[in-house]
Formats: structure tokens, C-alpha cells, sequence
């Protein structure tokens, strides 16, 4: 029995650390219904939607191709930025995620992007998905945000991303 109740305080010790909080005090820090987001390790800012409803973020992406490196899956797609101007990037494929949507079902890649948002830098699963139509080129899920961030949908722009080099 007490090995037991070891193990499981183990895992739960290792949960925590894998969700930390985003301040030393254990609090979570305030972000808004947007915020920017830090792309790493480009150091590309964009803007978006926080989505408490969304399991994984999702970025808008257009032309996506796979590819083989060394025997793995990768993808080579282009984001669509804030600014207009498109930005090609490689990651290796995650996996292929099945969306759901008002009676529709889409096949879209994943992969794992690191994100910043104010000092935090997380390494998340997100969605590759064509979003010309709607205001913010990404959407920031509860996988990013979980443990360390309170949302109050009623601001917007409290934090601004402080990891890594210089936004380009």
C-alpha cells in the first residue's frame, strides 16, 4: 500500500512540474481574450484569441506539404502573419488530428511549437488550419494556458512575450 500511495505522489509530483505556475508566489498570472503570442525559437509575435473551449491551439496556415527527413514525418507550411507577410517553417508531424465541426469532420496536421506568452515559454500540440476569414491568426488553447494562467475575457493585451530573442 504505501508503495502505491509512493507512485502516485510521484506522478502527481511530476504533473506539477510539468504545469507550473507562471509566477514564484504560485499565483496565476492574468491574460486577456488576446494576447500575444511568441513563437519560438523564430521569434515570431502573433496575435490570438484565447480559447478556454479549444483542448490545443490552432494557427492559420495555408500550403502545407509532408515530407521525409531522416525516416520521420515532417511538414513545411507557411503561416499567415498579422502583418500580411507569409512566413514558410519546418517542424517534424506530430500526428494527424480529427476535427470535429458543425456536422464535418477535418483531417489536420499537428505538431509541437513552442509558445511564449508573457515570461512562459511552453512546448504545446497545435493545429495546422486554414483561418483566412477570422481576425486573429491563432487561437490559444487550454493545453498552453492550464496551471499557470487565469483568463479575464474582459481585457486584452495584459501581457506581452518576454522569451527568447527580439520578436521579428
Amino acid at each position: 500500500m504505501a508503495l502505491r500511495h509512493l507512485v502516485i505522489g510521484t506522478a502527481l509530483a511530476a504533473l506539477t512540474l510539468v504545469q507550473p505556475s507562471a509566477r514564484a508566489d504560485g499565483t496565476r498570472a492574468p491574460v486577456g481574450l488576446i494576447e500575444t503570442v511568441r513563437i519560438q525559437p523564430e521569434a515570431i509575435d502573433i496575435r490570438a484569441k484565447v480559447d478556454t473551449g479549444a483542448e490545443n491551439s490552432s494557427v492559420d496556415t495555408r500550403d502545407w506539404e509532408t515530407f521525409e527527413r531522416d525516416g520521420a514525418s515532417w511538414i513545411r507550411f507557411t503561416l499567415r502573419l498579422d502583418n500580411g507577410g507569409p512566413r514558410t517553417l519546418e517542424r517534424p508531424l506530430h500526428r494527424m488530428a480529427e476535427i470535429h465541426r458543425a456536422g464535418s469532420t477535418q483531417n489536420r496536421p499537428v505538431v509541437l511549437m513552442t509558445l511564449c506568452v508573457g515570461a512562459v515559454a511552453r512546448e504545446v500540440e497545435v493545429n495546422l488550419s486554414e483561418r483566412p476569414r477570422l481576425t486573429y491568426r491563432m487561437l490559444l488553447g487550454a493545453s498552453f494556458l492550464n496551471g499557470a494562467y487565469v483568463v479575464d475575457v474582459s481585457q486584452s493585451d495584459l501581457t506581452r512575450p518576454t522569451c527568447g530573442e527580439a520578436a521579428k
